[in-house]
C-alpha cells in the first residue's frame, strides 16, 4: 500500500469540490481514491472549481441516484410508521415498541 502524499498546499473551492475530486481520483494500482497525484515532486495540490459538478454527470452518480430512490422510500415508509406509533393513531394489532 502507498504512503498518503503529504502537500505543503491543498486550495479547493469549497467542500464539495474537494469531494468530487476524491471520488474522480480512483487509483486503479492500490484501489483506493486519493487527492491529488501519486507524484512525489508535487508539494502543492489546487483543486478548480466544478470538480462535483464532473461528478454528478458520470454514470456511476446517475445509477447511484436511481439506485437510492428506493431506499428513501423505505425510509419515508418507517418514519410514517413510527410517527403513527408515537402518535397513537396506528391501526390493526400491532405494537411497535413491544417489537
Amino acid at each position: 500500500m502507498r504512503a498518503v502524499a503529504k502537500y505543503d498546499s491543498l486550495i479547493y473551492c469549497g467542500e464539495e469540490d474537494l469531494l468530487g475530486h476524491y471520488l474522480l481520483n480512483y487509483d486503479t494500482e492500490s484501489e483506493q481514491h486519493i487527492i491529488g497525484t501519486k507524484l512525489d515532486d508535487v508539494n502543492g495540490v489546487m483543486i478548480g472549481e466544478g470538480e462535483w459538478h464532473d461528478f454528478t454527470r458520470t454514470d456511476l452518480y446517475k445509477n447511484t441516484k436511481k439506485e437510492d430512490k428506493i431506499s428513501y422510500s423505505w425510509d419515508e415508509l418507517i418514519q410514517r410508521t413510527c410517527q403513527n406509533a408515537l402518535n397513537g393513531t396506528l391501526g390493526g394489532n400491532s405494537d411497535l415498541l413491544r417489537g
